[in-house]
């Protein structure tokens, strides 16, 4: 597979966040989830975090899974809501750029090799993952209303992952998988 392929082809890829087995990231030897906060933690359209997944980040911080949320929103709601979820936050992170991602790494003490960022969005979330040497891991976005560029980028996403089928059962490494 080609590296330009590779590197925008994640790591996993699922409907949703709680359908990413706690089992599996622990099978993955990630001790350290990076998380996209707008539709992927919470809708963008109502800006609510869905019981499920206030249920699955707690179950995973029980496991000592830690979580960070990372996002490129700098508004006060993006503190309210790490409040709200006991999280530490890397607001304004500048995703597709590694910056956000090292200052996460560098807050939660994380090695490399042991982390992942968990986003809805190709141009931003796992080129930041790539970029910054962690694993990629990508889900379908919480709601289909969003900001005028982020709809003109996920049409663009969509027919780069073209058919590719959510694959939920393991997470492989560097976009090799065996999708």
């Amino acid at each position: 597979m080609a590296r330009t392929n590779r590197v925008l082809k994640p790591d996993w890829y699922g409907s949703s966040l709680i359908n990413l087995s706690l089992d599996t990231i622990e099978v993955a030897g990630i001790t350290t989830l990076f998380l996209d906060m707008d539709n992927t933690v919470l809708s963008r359209k109502t800006h609510e975090i869905p019981s499920e997944i206030r249920q699955w980040i707690a179950d995973g911080r029980l496991r000592g899974i830690q979580m960070c949320l990372i996002s490129n929103n700098c508004h006060s709601y993006a503190y309210e809501i790490a409040s709200a979820l006991e999280l530490p936050i890397v607001a304004k992170a500048l995703k597709p750029l590694p910056i956000g991602v090292f200052k996460a790494l560098r807050l939660m003490h994380a090695k490399k090799e042991e982390s992942a960022l968990l986003g809805d969005q190709l141009f931003t979330d796992v080129l930041a993952a790539r970029a910054a040497g962690i694993r990629a891991l990508l889900v379908e976005p919480l709601a289909t209303e969003d900001l005028w560029y982020t709809v003109l980028l996920r049409k663009v996403q969509q027919r780069i992952l073209g058919d590719m089928p959510l694959n939920e059962e393991r997470i492989g490494e560097n976009g090799e998988t065996d999708r």
